[in-house]
């Protein structure tokens, strides 16, 4: 089942590239059509990968796929129209965004022991719940 799921997030990561690709492009009333019409399958596609996937995988691969997908047919656009070759600093950055979404999951840790931290200190400090306290003592 995870196949379908991942194969919904690669179909979708594809049709994200395309719209944002056509935002930056489209001028015409098709162009825009289609534009339109790659940001309902995009997220149509998003949708139908969780019916299969946990959402935190969903979204990181759906978003680090589509980010990758623009930045190859931004390379390839702009080499096919000027003969310009990849920005190596460019390249980093962007990689370095990618990284730092992956990092989002860690993140969710950190909120946890903060959240963990700021109750104790509550609790220390005589503001936690009353109603917490009578229960517990009860």
């Amino acid at each position: 089942m995870q196949t379908k799921g991942f194969l919904w997030v690669l179909g979708g990561a594809v049709a994200e590239c395309g719209w944002a690709y056509g935002l930056k492009h489209a001028s015409s009333a098709p162009e825009i059509a289609l534009t339109a019409m790659l940001v309902c399958v995009s997220f149509t596609s998003f949708i139908m990968a969780m019916k299969y996937l946990p959402i935190s995988i969903t979204y990181t691969v759906f978003v680090g796929l589509g980010a990758f997908f623009v930045v190859i047919a931004e390379i390839v656009s702009e080499f096919r129209a000027s003969g310009q070759t990849p920005d190596l600093l460019r390249l980093f950055f962007y990689s370095d965004a990618d990284r730092g979404r992956a990092g989002v999951k860690k993140a969710k840790i950190l909120t946890h022991v903060l959240a963990l931290l700021t109750a104790g200190f509550c609790e220390v400090s005589g503001v936690f719940f009353s109603n917490h306290s009578k229960k517990a003592s009860a």
